[in-house]
C-alpha cells in the first residue's frame, strides 16, 4: 500500500511539472501576441 501512495504522488508531480509547463508555454504565445 506505501509504495502504491509513493507512485500516485510521483505521477501528481509530474502532472503538476507537464501542466505547468503548458502554461509557461501559453503565457509566453500570449505576451508575444501583444
Amino acid at each position: 500500500m506505501f509504495s502504491n501512495f509513493k507512485a500516485a504522488i510521483a505521477k501528481a508531480k509530474t502532472t503538476a511539472e507537464e501542466s505547468a509547463m503548458i502554461l509557461l508555454l501559453l503565457l509566453f504565445m500570449i505576451v508575444r501576441l501583444i
